[in-house]
């Protein structure tokens, strides 16, 4: 049974404002919600083996965390891709009891990759801590995604991306705040991609029936991935 709620607002269409939109798969969201998820699924593929080529040859730590983001996002997005393309081609009765399945792993991955990504600015800090073991990430994204699905309401979703998001852009301000701060090459990719998660939470406020407001977002996001995978190339020539 889909959840009911009654304000106005995409935030409260029920799981399917934060999570694969179930009342707007047909029709003009459709098809370039697919080519989105394709593109974001492709470039981040690609942008991990590259960064994963920097990793082979420095192994510094930074990079693998920052690796790990690309990787979980094109998990997050390939998931979205899948549970659509399945709705869209079809008519199984009771094919919605899935869609949980579908919704905890897209959560669980997009939650891991604003989380590898501040933890790729912050790991120096946390050695020597509990926090500094991966599986604590896993945990904590486990858990938030699992209370927000079950939760059946998108404001769950939207308050753990505002706060993990925020503190990321808090924490790249400081770190490029500091005097004689040691930056790396990958530095100027963040930006793109906290502006990035930023456009994901303002997502979550375009009602449903704003179609071409909602088209400007993928198309802008497509491009900061774009972007970033071109900031890439530009980096690895330079090697």
């Amino acid at each position: 049974m889909a959840p009911n709620f009654i304000n106005s607002g995409k935030l409260v269409e029920g799981m399917q404002g934060a999570f694969p939109r179930q009342g707007m798969l047909m029709g003009q969201n459709l098809l370039p919600e697919l080519a989105y998820s394709l593109v974001v699924v492709v470039v981040c593929l690609i942008i991990y083996y590259k960064i994963n080529e920097l990793y082979q040859l420095s192994s510094h730590k930074g990079l693998k965390y920052f690796r790990n983001t690309f990787g979980y996002f094109s998990l997050a997005y390939g998931v979205k891709l899948a549970s659509r393309f399945i709705i869209l081609t079809t008519q199984v009765r009771g094919r919605g009891y899935f869609l949980p399945f579908f919704e905890i792993i897209t959560v669980y991955a997009s939650l891991l990759a604003v989380m590898y990504l501040i933890y790729s600015m912050i790991w120096r800090n946390l050695e020597g801590t509990k926090f500094e073991e991966e599986h604590t990430l896993h945990l904590m994204a486990f858990f938030l995604s699992a209370v927000a699905v079950s939760a059946r309401h998108p404001i769950v979703y939207l308050i753990a991306q505002v706060l993990i998001v925020s503190y990321g852009i808090w924490v790249w301000f400081s770190h490029n705040k500091k005097p004689g701060g040691k930056k790396t090459k990958i530095n100027a990719l963040y930006p793109p991609l906290l502006l990035f998660f930023v456009l994901n939470i303002v997502d979550l406020f375009v009602p449903s029936f704003l179609i071409f407001a909602q088209h400007l977002i993928y198309i802008a996001s497509s491009l900061l991935f774009v972007l970033i995978l071109y900031k890439l190339l530009r980096i690895g020539s330079k090697k």
